[in-house]
């Protein structure tokens, strides 16, 4: 008489512990670390500009009895932010959200993946605002540094000399009475993997502890606050219909072989300069950094889950950072 069979008495069914998905594990963000992030409650808006060099004349003089002081005059202007609204939606079908079986969760996976989106958005507009040639005058040249014209580009283990390069620029934006041990260098993911191997860093860590470095030893290293590396990849093919590729599926790095050197608050002060601030639109998505995820009825047969998001990434006071860029060899 036949027996079952392995098949006969087993129906396959998805596995309700273990699923493939798929999202932004990046570490540490750039567009809410290196600056503060300013909430604001409209759109656009200016703000108040002191100009830096009135502020840092040697005016005072000796005064005689009866004498009067000299007057220093300071020169006040305005600048404007404008913060840019994002959005991406996920469509569910009713049908569709009734049949799935578990441990699917449509409505949290795509809450989630339009987040995700956002949050891709924003990282590549900050990127795309700060870390890029023409917009930072902080250096010793005015100018951007360029790896082989300015400096020697740098390989592990010894080519270059990265925290030679490095202390020039933090001391020279220190002449701007900004202190080194508040400053932020922001390392593409390439640059980083070059500066864990490189002998300018592994020779200064002292023989009593791990050879081993890390963001924070070489901020320590370099007498800085922080280091930050947002390790975030992309996939830069915009397909147009989904497994429509035109080019091999290969993520790339937001952020390329460069570095940004900088000083900011900790927080959005009236009484210091920032490099830069990230402005975001709280009047419109209230809390959440400029985020929110909307869901709204799509008549007759969707809901549809929707991120959106607002920012304005704005160098604030660019003589506070220096950019170099074709770090590497």
């Amino acid at each position: 008489m036949p027996q079952p069979t392995a098949s006969d008495v087993h129906v396959n069914r998805p596995l309700t512990n273990v699923m493939i998905a798929w999202s932004l594990r990046p570490g540490a963000f750039a567009f809410n670390t290196v600056f503060p992030m300013v909430p604001v409650m409209k759109q656009s808006d200016k703000y108040f500009v002191w100009d830096r060099k009135d502020a840092h004349r040697d005016q005072a003089a000796e005064r005689g009895p009866g004498g009067k002081a000299p007057v220093t005059v300071r020169r006040l202007s305005t600048d404007q932010y404008q913060c840019t609204v994002y959005s991406i939606a996920e469509a569910i079908d009713d049908q569709v959200r009734a049949n799935q079986d578990a441990p699917l969760n449509l409505d949290r996976s795509a809450s989630r993946n339009v987040g995700d989106k956002i949050m891709l958005r924003f990282e590549r507009k900050w990127a795309t605002n700060f870390f890029v040639t023409g917009v930072w005058t902080g250096s010793t040249t005015g100018t951007d540094l360029v790896g082989g014209v300015d400096f020697t580009q740098f390989a592990a283990p010894a080519t270059g000399s990265p925290t030679t390069v490095i202390r020039e620029q933090i001391f020279h934006l220190a002449k701007l009475n900004v202190r080194p041990e508040e400053m932020t260098l922001t390392l593409g993911p390439d640059v980083f993997r070059v500066f864990l191997d490189h002998d300018d860093f592994l020779n200064r860590l002292s023989d009593n502890e791990p050879q081993i470095l890390n963001q924070q030893r070489i901020a320590t290293i370099l007498g800085i606050r922080q280091v930050v590396v947002p390790m975030l990849g992309f996939n830069p093919d915009n397909e147009t219909e989904p497994g429509a590729f035109s080019s091999p599926n290969t993520n790339e790095f937001v952020f390329n072989d460069s570095m940004l050197l900088s000083w900011a608050p900790t927080a959005p002060s009236i009484t210091d300069p920032s490099a830069g601030y990230t402005f975001w639109w709280r009047g419109l998505t209230g809390g959440n950094n400029g985020m929110r995820i909307l869901r709204y009825r799509d008549e007759p047969h969707t809901d549809m889950i929707e991120g959106e998001g607002t920012l304005d990434p704005k160098a604030t006071a660019p003589e506070l950072g220096v950019f170099f860029s074709d770090c590497l060899a």
